[in-house]
């Protein structure tokens, strides 16, 4: 062979072998990484299956997690703190007394219509009379009988206890006045008392004692931490699987911290947010022990089916 030949056959055959080798490396590095990502993903599923992020089998929902009970607790009367009974990060249960308005007025109007009410004396006065009365009165029917008395002197006893029938009935309707005028007076003071609509904490204080505040203002924010909920919007499909499957489980990362809760969906939206193409869901879970700090995100895992 001459060298004419040889010599371009050569460069040929040397550059093909270079490029097979680089091509042979790159598919090498492939390999390799994909044997890290493989080792990486298996440790995982070891140490915590439900957080795998290489799982095709579910599906994971991002969202925000808020106490199912909540609320910012006010009067609906002006008035100005005199005692507050709680404070910020306290207990309290359903029924408690958070705080009082200055209601000095309020009780002496209260205690004025209860002396009103409690005062029997006219009303029995009178039911006595009645007694003696209707007592004549049928006594006059016997005599009226026998001739004993007139007929003008019948239809005396007879209007003079039909007289005081009317008045005890008249009075028995003044008592009931009375009574309600006391409620009232009672309903007065008991609107000047926040009391716990139902069992949380005390998250918040508006304000202090000493200050005036107008109707409707918040006063105290009372959270129930007991019962969280995890609020997501979700595409359409994603609903569709979460109304079907209402039983799903919650994934939490607290300060490197995994843990997982079972929750039920509670609702799901049966319109589409026409500006986001969403659809919103709320799923409720257990919080009982108090470990999960409401307000964190999360996520739900699904059946990816």
């Amino acid at each position: 062979m001459s060298l004419n030949i040889a010599l371009p056959l050569l460069l040929t055959l040397t550059l093909f072998a270079a490029i097979t080798q680089v091509a042979s490396e790159e598919v090498s590095i492939d390999s390799e990484l994909l044997q890290e990502l493989s080792v990486i993903e298996g440790n995982l599923q070891a140490q915590q299956p439900e957080f795998s992020m290489f799982n095709k089998n579910s599906l994971h929902i991002e969202g925000i997690t808020e106490a199912k009970q909540q609320a910012d607790l006010s009067l609906s009367v002006v008035g100005r703190i005199a005692v507050l009974h709680v404070e910020e990060g306290q207990k309290v249960e359903k029924g408690q007394l958070l705080l009082n308005f200055d209601n000095a007025r309020e009780m002496l109007e209260r205690q004025l219509a209860e002396l009103i009410w409690q005062d029997k004396t006219e009303l029995q006065a009178s039911e006595a009379q009645e007694k003696i009365a209707f007592s004549i009165y049928q006594n006059a029917q016997k005599l009226r009988s026998s001739g004993a008395i007139s007929g003008e002197e019948f239809k005396q006893k007879k209007s003079q206890y039909f007289l005081l029938l009317s008045k005890r009935k008249q009075l028995e309707v003044t008592e009931q006045r009375e009574q309600i005028a006391y409620e009232l007076a009672d309903e007065k003071v008991r609107q000047h008392s926040l009391i716990a609509p139902f069992s949380g904490v005390v998250t918040k204080i508006y304000h202090n004692v000493g200050e005036s505040v107008q109707a409707n203002y918040p006063l105290v924010h009372l959270l129930d931490s007991s019962v969280g909920i995890f609020v997501a919007n979700v595409d359409e499909n994603t609903a569709r699987k979460m109304a079907i499957s209402p039983s799903v489980t919650l994934l939490f990362s607290l300060g490197g911290q995994k843990i997982s809760r079972s929750g039920q969906v509670s609702f799901v939206s049966p319109v589409v947010d026409s500006a986001s193409n969403l659809v919103v869901s709320k799923t409720e879970f257990d919080n009982r022990d108090g470990k999960l700090k409401l307000g964190v995100s999360a996520r739900i895992k699904l059946a990816n089916n």
